[in-house]
């Protein structure tokens, strides 16, 4: 785990100052930014990296995902949010930009670099250097809860490249009290949840809609589709949807 000491009072007094939404770049406007937080609740480095997060997605052009792994669950609390699946997803990203290692708290944006969840300031200068990184194509999003139906718009890509596709239903706040382990006694409020991870199968651009059945987790405010380059890892388009 990553920890802080003398550093944490600090950073907690100026993280919303510094990720204020009006801080990121203006040109963020026409290209989102997108952001994954690996984190814990059993991990006590991860409480600053979950605010700053929090504080990221304030901020209209960042589209975050903060999905809970389950590698620290031996620590004298089960994670209620942890799921395998973030753990994988993790470990898969961790194969392209950190050499196979995993960590907590751990921020990847646009699939392309990763950083030490609370190193607030050079995760603003990422952010705000990321635009020409940005030129995503995009899935439509549609779900029916009748029939608990996500349709998926693929769109027609011009090349020879494979995509890994994965959606993420996602809760916008969740508050826990944790009364064991590593951050006993805190109370803390986590931001756009990853409930459910469902990874599809392998996309190789060409232009077809499909249907996936899948119920989603009670209090599910939003669905997130990322389309990750299977060679580089790198995120090359998303869909978005609001419930």
């Amino acid at each position: 785990m990553v920890r802080f000491k003398n550093f944490r009072l600090l950073l907690l007094s100026f993280v919303f100052y510094a990720l204020n939404p009006f801080n990121i770049a203006q040109a963020q406007e026409a290209h989102p930014v997108i952001v994954e937080l690996y984190t814990s609740q059993s991990c006590s480095s991860c409480p600053p990296a979950d605010k700053i997060f929090g504080a990221l997605t304030q901020n209209p052009n960042v589209i975050g995902v903060s999905c809970h792994v389950d590698y620290w669950n031996h620590l004298h609390w089960k994670d209620t949010l942890s799921l395998k699946a973030c753990t994988d997803r993790q470990r898969q990203r961790a194969r392209y930009i950190e050499q196979g290692r995993t960590y907590t708290p751990n921020l990847v944006i646009n699939g392309r670099e990763s950083m030490v969840g609370s190193k607030s300031a050079k995760i603003m200068s990422a952010i705000n250097t990321s635009t020409a990184q940005n030129a995503f194509f995009k899935f439509p999003l549609a779900y029916n809860k009748e029939t608990e139906t996500l349709r998926i718009d693929y769109p027609e890509i011009q090349n020879s490249k494979r995509y890994s596709v994965t959606y993420f239903a996602i809760t916008d706040s969740y508050h826990q009290e944790i009364p064991s382990g590593e951050n006993r006694g805190r109370s803390i409020t986590y931001h756009n949840v990853a409930r459910d991870v469902v990874v599809l199968p392998t996309w190789n651009g060409t232009a077809k809609t499909e249907s996936t059945v899948r119920a989603l987790p009670e209090g599910t405010d939003s669905l997130l589709l990322l389309a990750n380059d299977v060679e580089t890892g790198a995120i090359a388009g998303y869909g978005y949807l609001r419930l």
